[in-house]
């Protein structure tokens, strides 16, 4: 799909990812853009600098994305291209117990990772359907794929965010559809330690969100499925599928070693130099 002359949503447009694709959707020619955040303030700001529309969403909340898809067609007519980046995650505690995290926690990530990106498609894909065009972007992550560390509710989350994913595309892909599935590794941005415009020095295998911006861009011009920005990531799903059990053990003692040194090690220090752990 070519992004020129499109209307785009982005959630969690206002910072990281989101913010950077909204930006490079206006610089591929995109007609306008609603910028979709929590963070009413931020997202204003950046619909300022873009000439896009700010609409506050919790994309966990069924009827917040009803109305965030409202407002669109009743400010642009139509929704060509949806993109369902918010996400969040929570840590399985300080031991890094699988089953840990509160209820609630476990939740809200589902809510957030994976109804989010169901509620959008309810919304918008019987009007892509009719028309006979659309595009569905999902923000998932390599852990969808392979695994995080020290968050069990982000890594089976996201599994599901890439296997939802997965059934749009087979379900809808003869209807015109175009339905992509992003799953990058570490990338600077407020989930991974790097605020806003930080100038932070970045870590081995830390992308730009500008960069992977880019990437998604043509990756939807040429209507590809699967988006890794970071290469490494094939390589790491190449070897897990080829054995199990081999990268089982491998990530049990990557783990041992990392909780030998807990106390002297920052989960940012652990994330910027082991990318092995996602």
């Amino acid at each position: 799909m070519d992004i020129k002359n499109k209307v785009c949503i982005v959630t969690g447009g206002a910072h990281g990812i989101g913010r950077a694709l909204c930006r490079a959707f206006v610089q591929h020619g995109a007609r306008s853009i609603v910028v979709a955040d929590l963070d009413l303030e931020a997202a204003e700001k950046l619909a300022q600098e873009i000439n896009g529309l700010a609409v506050r969403c919790d994309v966990g909340n069924e009827d917040d994305i009803k109305a965030l898809v409202e407002q669109t067609r009743s400010a642009f007519g139509q929704i060509d291209i949806f993109v369902s980046n918010a996400g969040m995650g929570i840590s399985d505690g300080p031991d890094w117990t699988a089953a840990g995290g509160s209820n609630a926690g476990w939740q809200k990530c589902w809510d957030v990772n994976v109804m989010s990106q169901v509620y959008a498609a309810r919304a918008v894909i019987p009007e892509m359907r009719e028309r006979g065009s659309g595009y569905l972007l999902n923000t998932a992550s390599a852990a969808g794929l392979l695994a995080q560390m020290g968050d069990a509710a982000y890594t089976a989350t996201k599994h599901a965010s890439v296997a939802f994913a997965k059934s749009l595309a087979i379900t809808h892909g003869h209807d015109g559809i175009g339905v992509s599935v992003l799953c990058p590794q570490y990338v600077a941005t407020n989930m991974t330690g790097y605020p806003d415009d930080s100038e932070q020095q970045r870590g081995d295998g830390v992308l730009e969100a500008e960069d992977v911006a880019e990437i998604c861009v043509q990756a939807i011009n040429n209507e590809q499925f699967m988006i890794m920005p970071h290469r490494v990531v094939a390589k790491y799903t190449q070897f897990m599928n080829a054995d199990y059990q081999k990268w089982i053990t491998t990530m049990q003692d990557l783990r041992s070693s990392i909780l030998k040194d807990k106390d002297a090690i920052q989960m940012q220090d652990f994330m910027q130099t082991t990318p092995k752990g996602n």
